[in-house]
Protein backbone atom coordinates (compact mmCIF):
# COMPACT_ATOMS: atom_id res chain seq x y z
CA UNK A 1 0.00 0.00 0.00
CA UNK A 2 1.54 3.44 -0.75
CA UNK A 3 0.12 7.01 -0.61
CA UNK A 4 -0.90 8.65 -3.28
CA UNK A 5 0.83 11.97 -2.61
CA UNK A 6 -0.12 15.22 -5.06
CA UNK A 7 3.71 17.06 -5.28
CA UNK A 8 3.33 20.66 -5.02
CA UNK A 9 4.95 23.26 -7.18
CA UNK A 10 7.12 24.84 -4.92
CA UNK A 11 6.00 28.46 -4.68
CA UNK A 12 8.09 31.47 -6.01
CA UNK A 13 8.93 34.99 -5.11
CA UNK A 14 6.38 38.05 -5.82
CA UNK A 15 6.80 41.42 -4.70
CA UNK A 16 4.87 42.65 -1.35
CA UNK A 17 4.99 46.28 -0.32
CA UNK A 18 5.00 46.45 3.95
CA UNK A 19 5.09 49.69 6.00
CA UNK A 20 6.17 50.51 9.28
CA UNK A 21 4.34 50.61 12.39
CA UNK A 22 5.64 53.26 14.73
CA UNK A 23 3.53 51.98 17.80
CA UNK A 24 1.93 48.64 18.34
CA UNK A 25 -1.07 50.38 19.63
CA UNK A 26 -1.90 52.09 16.05
CA UNK A 27 -1.81 48.37 15.08
CA UNK A 28 -5.59 48.66 15.13
CA UNK A 29 -5.95 51.41 13.01
CA UNK A 30 -3.30 50.29 10.67
CA UNK A 31 -4.98 46.84 9.91
CA UNK A 32 -8.55 48.48 9.54
CA UNK A 33 -6.96 50.55 6.47
CA UNK A 34 -5.43 48.16 5.42
CA UNK A 35 -8.21 45.64 5.13
CA UNK A 36 -10.10 48.14 3.31
CA UNK A 37 -7.94 49.24 0.78
CA UNK A 38 -5.98 45.94 0.41
CA UNK A 39 -7.99 43.16 0.87
CA UNK A 40 -6.02 39.88 1.03
CA UNK A 41 -7.04 37.83 -1.84
CA UNK A 42 -6.42 34.64 -3.14
CA UNK A 43 -2.94 35.22 -3.39
CA UNK A 44 -2.23 36.51 -0.35
CA UNK A 45 -4.33 34.67 1.93
CA UNK A 46 -1.78 32.72 3.11
CA UNK A 47 0.19 35.25 4.39
CA UNK A 48 0.02 37.08 7.69
CA UNK A 49 -0.71 40.77 7.17
CA UNK A 50 1.79 42.00 10.34
CA UNK A 51 4.99 40.64 11.67
CA UNK A 52 7.49 41.74 14.28
CA UNK A 53 10.68 43.31 13.08
CA UNK A 54 12.71 41.83 15.76
CA UNK A 55 11.90 37.99 15.46
CA UNK A 56 15.37 36.43 14.81
CA UNK A 57 13.39 33.92 12.16
CA UNK A 58 12.78 36.57 9.65
CA UNK A 59 14.76 37.45 7.55
CA UNK A 60 15.12 37.55 3.24
CA UNK A 61 14.80 34.47 0.80
CA UNK A 62 17.38 33.62 -1.68
CA UNK A 63 15.76 34.65 -5.04
CA UNK A 64 16.11 32.18 -8.14
CA UNK A 65 17.74 33.21 -11.05
CA UNK A 66 14.08 34.03 -12.75
CA UNK A 67 13.30 36.18 -9.63
CA UNK A 68 16.87 37.97 -8.86
CA UNK A 69 15.81 40.89 -11.24
CA UNK A 70 12.97 41.52 -8.46
CA UNK A 71 15.45 40.71 -5.47
CA UNK A 72 17.98 43.28 -7.32
CA UNK A 73 14.51 45.92 -7.11
CA UNK A 74 13.61 45.33 -3.84
CA UNK A 75 16.90 45.92 -2.11
CA UNK A 76 17.52 48.94 -4.17
CA UNK A 77 13.96 50.57 -3.24
CA UNK A 78 13.53 50.31 0.42
CA UNK A 79 12.78 52.73 2.57
CA UNK A 80 13.60 53.83 6.04
CA UNK A 81 16.99 52.77 7.78
CA UNK A 82 19.12 50.78 9.94
CA UNK A 83 17.48 52.71 12.96
CA UNK A 84 13.77 51.66 11.52
CA UNK A 85 13.85 48.38 13.21
CA UNK A 86 14.10 49.87 16.80
CA UNK A 87 11.76 52.63 16.44
CA UNK A 88 9.11 50.67 13.97
CA UNK A 89 8.83 47.53 15.33
CA UNK A 90 6.12 46.13 13.54
CA UNK A 91 5.52 45.95 9.71
CA UNK A 92 2.26 45.62 8.28
CA UNK A 93 1.70 43.84 4.79
CA UNK A 94 0.23 46.58 2.50
CA UNK A 95 -0.18 44.51 -0.87
CA UNK A 96 1.23 41.60 -2.23
CA UNK A 97 0.89 38.67 -4.82
CA UNK A 98 0.82 37.28 -8.44
CA UNK A 99 -1.75 40.20 -9.61
CA UNK A 100 0.75 43.20 -7.78
CA UNK A 101 4.10 41.31 -8.99
CA UNK A 102 2.65 41.90 -12.49
CA UNK A 103 1.91 45.49 -12.25
CA UNK A 104 5.51 45.79 -10.12
CA UNK A 105 7.25 44.41 -13.11
CA UNK A 106 5.68 46.70 -15.63
CA UNK A 107 6.57 49.79 -12.78
CA UNK A 108 10.11 48.94 -12.95
CA UNK A 109 12.60 50.74 -14.86
CA UNK A 110 12.34 49.66 -18.61
CA UNK A 111 9.13 48.12 -18.04
CA UNK A 112 7.95 48.94 -22.11
CA UNK A 113 4.84 50.10 -22.16
CA UNK A 114 3.80 51.23 -18.46
CA UNK A 115 7.85 52.64 -17.72
CA UNK A 116 7.45 55.29 -21.51
CA UNK A 117 3.57 55.87 -19.74
CA UNK A 118 4.58 56.70 -16.48
CA UNK A 119 7.06 59.25 -17.74
CA UNK A 120 9.12 59.15 -14.33
CA UNK A 121 11.51 57.65 -12.36
CA UNK A 122 10.82 54.65 -10.18
CA UNK A 123 9.99 57.04 -7.35
CA UNK A 124 6.75 57.25 -9.37
CA UNK A 125 5.83 54.00 -9.74
CA UNK A 126 3.76 51.75 -8.37
CA UNK A 127 5.36 51.00 -5.05
CA UNK A 128 5.25 54.56 -3.74
CA UNK A 129 1.66 55.11 -5.61
CA UNK A 130 0.39 52.65 -3.34
CA UNK A 131 2.17 53.95 0.07
CA UNK A 132 0.86 57.37 -0.73
CA UNK A 133 -2.60 56.75 -1.19
CA UNK A 134 -1.93 54.40 2.19
CA UNK A 135 -0.91 57.55 3.76
CA UNK A 136 -3.34 59.89 2.77
CA UNK A 137 -6.29 56.88 4.21
CA UNK A 138 -4.36 56.97 7.39
CA UNK A 139 -3.34 60.68 7.78
CA UNK A 140 -5.76 62.54 5.89
CA UNK A 141 -4.83 65.82 7.13
CA UNK A 142 -1.55 65.49 5.53
CA UNK A 143 -0.18 65.98 2.07
CA UNK A 144 0.92 62.38 1.09
CA UNK A 145 2.62 64.01 -2.05
CA UNK A 146 4.94 66.12 0.29
CA UNK A 147 8.45 65.27 0.34
CA UNK A 148 8.30 62.78 3.41
CA UNK A 149 9.24 64.18 6.86
CA UNK A 150 11.48 62.16 9.30
CA UNK A 151 10.52 58.51 9.67
CA UNK A 152 7.78 58.23 12.28
CA UNK A 153 6.21 61.63 11.67
CA UNK A 154 2.95 62.20 9.76
CA UNK A 155 4.32 62.84 6.92
CA UNK A 156 6.87 59.63 6.48
CA UNK A 157 6.92 56.11 7.69
CA UNK A 158 9.10 53.57 6.55
CA UNK A 159 8.31 51.26 3.70
CA UNK A 160 9.76 48.83 1.66
CA UNK A 161 9.29 46.04 -0.97
CA UNK A 162 10.19 42.76 0.24
CA UNK A 163 9.98 39.64 -1.36
CA UNK A 164 7.24 36.83 -0.12
CA UNK A 165 5.81 33.14 -1.31
CA UNK A 166 3.71 33.20 -3.76
CA UNK A 167 1.67 30.43 -2.23
CA UNK A 168 2.25 28.46 1.00
CA UNK A 169 4.35 24.93 1.21
CA UNK A 170 1.65 22.19 2.51
CA UNK A 171 3.78 19.45 1.93
CA UNK A 172 7.80 19.96 2.59
CA UNK A 173 8.31 21.46 5.84
CA UNK A 174 12.25 23.38 4.57
CA UNK A 175 10.12 24.90 1.82
CA UNK A 176 7.47 26.47 4.89
CA UNK A 177 10.25 27.27 7.08
CA UNK A 178 12.30 28.86 4.43
CA UNK A 179 9.87 31.09 3.22
CA UNK A 180 8.00 31.89 6.76
CA UNK A 181 11.61 33.36 7.82
CA UNK A 182 10.87 36.17 4.66
CA UNK A 183 7.42 36.81 5.92
CA UNK A 184 5.28 34.90 8.04
CA UNK A 185 3.15 32.34 6.76
CA UNK A 186 -0.67 32.10 7.90
CA UNK A 187 -0.65 28.25 6.95
CA UNK A 188 0.15 25.94 9.77
CA UNK A 189 3.73 24.13 9.69
CA UNK A 190 3.48 20.50 7.00
CA UNK A 191 3.57 17.48 8.99
CA UNK A 192 6.54 15.37 7.68
CA UNK A 193 5.71 13.14 4.85
CA UNK A 194 5.48 9.01 6.25
CA UNK A 195 5.19 6.35 4.59
CA UNK A 196 1.78 4.11 6.13
CA UNK A 197 2.90 2.19 9.02
CA UNK A 198 2.86 -1.62 9.00
CA UNK A 199 -0.08 -1.54 10.67
CA UNK A 200 -1.90 0.42 9.22
CA UNK A 201 -1.26 -1.41 5.93
CA UNK A 202 -1.90 -4.59 7.74
CA UNK A 203 -5.27 -3.54 9.07
CA UNK A 204 -6.12 -1.67 5.85
CA UNK A 205 -5.50 -4.80 3.92
CA UNK A 206 -7.83 -7.04 5.72
CA UNK A 207 -10.92 -4.42 6.33
CA UNK A 208 -10.66 -3.96 1.53
CA UNK A 209 -10.32 -7.82 1.31
CA UNK A 210 -13.05 -8.90 4.24
CA UNK A 211 -15.39 -6.49 3.54
CA UNK A 212 -15.31 -4.27 0.08
CA UNK A 213 -13.53 -6.87 -2.29
CA UNK A 214 -15.94 -10.15 -0.64
CA UNK A 215 -18.34 -7.29 -2.19
CA UNK A 216 -16.93 -7.04 -5.56
CA UNK A 217 -16.81 -10.35 -6.13
CA UNK A 218 -20.26 -11.50 -5.48
CA UNK A 219 -21.33 -8.47 -7.86
CA UNK A 220 -24.07 -9.97 -11.06
CA UNK A 221 -22.10 -9.76 -14.04
CA UNK A 222 -24.53 -7.53 -15.75
CA UNK A 223 -23.08 -4.81 -13.31
CA UNK A 224 -19.46 -3.10 -12.92
CA UNK A 225 -18.51 -4.26 -10.50
CA UNK A 226 -17.95 -1.27 -7.98
CA UNK A 227 -18.07 -1.53 -4.17
CA UNK A 228 -17.36 0.65 -1.38
CA UNK A 229 -17.94 0.52 2.13
CA UNK A 230 -17.50 3.53 5.64
CA UNK A 231 -15.73 2.58 8.69
CA UNK A 232 -15.32 4.26 12.02
CA UNK A 233 -11.90 4.02 13.02
CA UNK A 234 -12.73 5.82 16.24
CA UNK A 235 -15.42 2.75 16.66
CA UNK A 236 -13.85 -0.17 15.03
CA UNK A 237 -16.76 -0.67 13.06
CA UNK A 238 -18.44 -0.80 9.55
CA UNK A 239 -20.35 2.36 9.07
CA UNK A 240 -22.26 1.90 5.83
CA UNK A 241 -21.68 -0.29 2.55
CA UNK A 242 -22.80 0.20 -0.86
CA UNK A 243 -24.62 -3.43 -1.12
CA UNK A 244 -27.31 -3.76 -3.20
CA UNK A 245 -26.61 -0.47 -5.04
CA UNK A 246 -27.74 -1.63 -8.81
CA UNK A 247 -26.98 1.98 -10.71
CA UNK A 248 -23.53 0.70 -12.07
CA UNK A 249 -25.82 -0.86 -14.83
CA UNK A 250 -23.24 -1.44 -17.81
CA UNK A 251 -26.11 -0.44 -20.27
CA UNK A 252 -26.09 2.96 -17.96
CA UNK A 253 -23.58 5.03 -19.82
CA UNK A 254 -24.25 8.07 -17.85
CA UNK A 255 -23.38 6.82 -14.85
CA UNK A 256 -20.47 4.11 -15.84
CA UNK A 257 -19.16 6.36 -18.65
CA UNK A 258 -16.77 8.28 -15.74
CA UNK A 259 -14.83 4.63 -15.25
CA UNK A 260 -15.12 3.00 -18.78
CA UNK A 261 -14.57 4.72 -22.10
CA UNK A 262 -17.74 5.21 -23.75
CA UNK A 263 -16.58 2.77 -26.59
CA UNK A 264 -17.19 0.01 -24.29
CA UNK A 265 -21.19 1.31 -23.22
CA UNK A 266 -24.12 1.16 -25.18
CA UNK A 267 -25.55 3.94 -27.10
CA UNK A 268 -28.39 4.43 -25.27
CA UNK A 269 -28.24 5.21 -21.66
CA UNK A 270 -30.82 4.45 -18.24
CA UNK A 271 -31.07 5.15 -15.19
CA UNK A 272 -28.95 7.36 -13.10
CA UNK A 273 -25.55 9.27 -13.27
CA UNK A 274 -25.55 10.12 -9.48
CA UNK A 275 -25.58 6.85 -7.79
CA UNK A 276 -22.17 5.97 -7.83
CA UNK A 277 -21.06 3.67 -4.96
CA UNK A 278 -20.23 6.37 -3.35
CA UNK A 279 -22.61 8.08 -3.50
CA UNK A 280 -24.69 5.79 -2.47
CA UNK A 281 -22.72 5.15 0.85
CA UNK A 282 -22.54 8.99 1.66
CA UNK A 283 -26.25 8.55 1.57
CA UNK A 284 -26.21 5.55 3.84
CA UNK A 285 -24.11 7.36 6.33
CA UNK A 286 -26.63 10.37 6.60
CA UNK A 287 -29.66 8.21 6.65
CA UNK A 288 -27.64 5.88 9.46
CA UNK A 289 -26.45 9.02 11.41
CA UNK A 290 -29.98 10.72 10.83
CA UNK A 291 -31.64 7.71 12.97
CA UNK A 292 -29.29 7.32 15.29
CA UNK A 293 -27.59 3.98 13.99
CA UNK A 294 -24.37 4.94 14.54
CA UNK A 295 -22.81 4.97 17.91
CA UNK A 296 -21.85 8.33 18.45
CA UNK A 297 -24.79 9.50 16.28
CA UNK A 298 -26.73 11.23 19.74
CA UNK A 299 -23.67 13.04 20.80
CA UNK A 300 -22.60 14.35 17.53
CA UNK A 301 -26.97 15.58 16.30
CA UNK A 302 -28.20 16.40 19.60
CA UNK A 303 -28.65 19.57 21.02
CA UNK A 304 -27.24 21.40 17.98
CA UNK A 305 -28.92 23.86 15.55
CA UNK A 306 -27.44 22.19 12.35
CA UNK A 307 -25.51 18.78 11.50
CA UNK A 308 -22.01 18.94 11.24
CA UNK A 309 -20.19 17.54 8.22
CA UNK A 310 -21.27 14.10 7.26
CA UNK A 311 -17.96 11.74 7.07
CA UNK A 312 -15.64 13.61 9.70
CA UNK A 313 -13.03 10.98 11.09
CA UNK A 314 -14.40 8.09 8.76
CA UNK A 315 -12.71 6.33 6.51
CA UNK A 316 -13.81 4.92 3.00
CA UNK A 317 -12.98 1.82 1.40
CA UNK A 318 -13.70 1.69 -2.39
CA UNK A 319 -12.47 -1.08 -4.60
CA UNK A 320 -12.04 1.48 -7.37
CA UNK A 321 -10.78 4.79 -7.63
CA UNK A 322 -13.44 7.64 -7.46
CA UNK A 323 -14.61 9.77 -10.41
CA UNK A 324 -14.26 13.09 -9.90
CA UNK A 325 -17.92 13.96 -8.80
CA UNK A 326 -17.57 11.29 -5.62
CA UNK A 327 -14.37 12.74 -4.94
CA UNK A 328 -15.77 16.22 -4.87
CA UNK A 329 -18.42 14.56 -2.62
CA UNK A 330 -15.82 13.23 -0.48
CA UNK A 331 -14.50 16.48 0.18
CA UNK A 332 -17.72 18.34 0.81
CA UNK A 333 -18.43 15.16 2.66
CA UNK A 334 -15.09 15.71 5.00
CA UNK A 335 -13.60 11.96 4.58
CA UNK A 336 -10.17 11.55 6.59
CA UNK A 337 -9.03 9.00 4.52
CA UNK A 338 -9.78 7.32 1.31
CA UNK A 339 -8.39 3.64 0.62
CA UNK A 340 -8.66 1.87 -3.01
CA UNK A 341 -7.56 -0.91 -5.17
CA UNK A 342 -7.75 -0.16 -8.73
CA UNK A 343 -7.09 2.82 -10.84
CA UNK A 344 -9.33 4.29 -12.93
CA UNK A 345 -7.61 5.75 -15.64
CA UNK A 346 -10.99 7.35 -16.99
CA UNK A 347 -12.00 10.04 -15.10
CA UNK A 348 -9.76 8.89 -11.91
CA UNK A 349 -10.00 12.18 -9.19
CA UNK A 350 -7.73 10.96 -6.80
CA UNK A 351 -4.32 10.49 -8.68
CA UNK A 352 -4.72 8.87 -11.98
CA UNK A 353 -6.40 11.86 -14.00
CA UNK A 354 -7.27 14.56 -11.23
CA UNK A 355 -6.24 15.17 -7.85
CA UNK A 356 -9.03 16.96 -6.14
CA UNK A 357 -7.68 15.79 -2.41
CA UNK A 358 -4.69 17.98 -3.10
CA UNK A 359 -5.94 21.23 -4.74
CA UNK A 360 -4.59 23.64 -2.77
CA UNK A 361 -7.50 25.94 -2.67
CA UNK A 362 -9.93 23.71 -1.54
CA UNK A 363 -11.06 24.14 1.83
CA UNK A 364 -10.31 20.08 2.89
CA UNK A 365 -7.86 17.74 2.55
CA UNK A 366 -7.44 13.95 2.73
CA UNK A 367 -5.34 11.35 2.50
CA UNK A 368 -5.79 8.80 -0.09
CA UNK A 369 -3.81 5.45 -0.16
CA UNK A 370 -3.80 3.15 -3.01
CA UNK A 371 -2.97 -0.88 -3.05
CA UNK A 372 -1.06 -0.90 -5.87
CA UNK A 373 -0.02 -4.87 -5.53
CA UNK A 374 -3.49 -5.71 -5.33
CA UNK A 375 -4.36 -4.27 -8.46
CA UNK A 376 -2.06 -6.64 -9.84
CA UNK A 377 -3.68 -10.09 -8.29
CA UNK A 378 -7.33 -9.27 -8.92
CA UNK A 379 -6.82 -8.39 -12.72
CA UNK A 380 -7.83 -11.30 -14.74
CA UNK A 381 -10.92 -11.19 -11.78
CA UNK A 382 -15.00 -10.81 -13.65
CA UNK A 383 -14.83 -7.41 -11.66
CA UNK A 384 -12.13 -5.30 -13.24
CA UNK A 385 -13.01 -3.05 -15.18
Amino acid sequence: MEEVIVYEQPPHAVPAIVVGIPDPRLTEQFLRIANQMHPLDSSTQHLKRIRRRSDPSHGSVNASAEDSSLADAAANLEGGDSQDEARFPLELLLEGGESFRMRWEKSLPGGGEADRLRGGPVEASLWRRVYREFLRALFPETDADAEEGEKGEKGGLPFRVVLVASHAPLQRRDLWQRWNAAWPLATPRPRPLQPPSEELSREALSRMRGKVLAMCEATPSSLLGITAAVFDPSQGCWVADSEGCTAMRRDNLSACCAYVARARCPSHSTGLVLEHPVMAVLKRVSTAAAAGKKARAAEIFEGRPSAPYLANNLDLYVSHEPCAMCAMALVHSRIARVFYCFPNRVDGGLGSVHAIHGIPSLNHHFRVYHFKDMEEEYKHKHHFL
